[in-house]
C-alpha cells in the first residue's frame, strides 16, 4: 500500500504515518525476497488465464441445450 501510494506522489513519510507502519519496516519489507506463497499464487494466475482463454474466456459450465 505505501508503494501505491508513494506512486501518486504521496511521501512515504506521510502513507507510513497513516497507515501505521515504521518506515524502518517498510524500507525492510522492499528489501525481502517474495514469500513462496506469492510466487505459487503468481504462477496460479498464470495458469487460470490460460484455460480462461482456452475456453474462449467462459466461466462455469457450459450452457444445457435441449434438443
Amino acid at each position: 500500500m505505501v508503494e501505491l501510494l508513494e506512486s501518486e506522489k504521496i511521501k512515504v513519510n506521510l502513507a507510513c504515518r497513516t497507515l501505521e507502519v515504521s518506515r524502518s519496516g517498510y524500507y525492510e519489507w522492499l528489501k525481502r525476497p517474495e514469500s513462496d506463497r506469492t510466487i505459487e499464487t503468481a504462477a496460479l494466475l498464470v495458469r487460470i488465464r490460460a484455460v480462461h482463454d482456452f475456453s474462449k474466456q467462459t466461466y462455469g459450465s457450459p450452457p444445457y441445450v435441449c434438443t
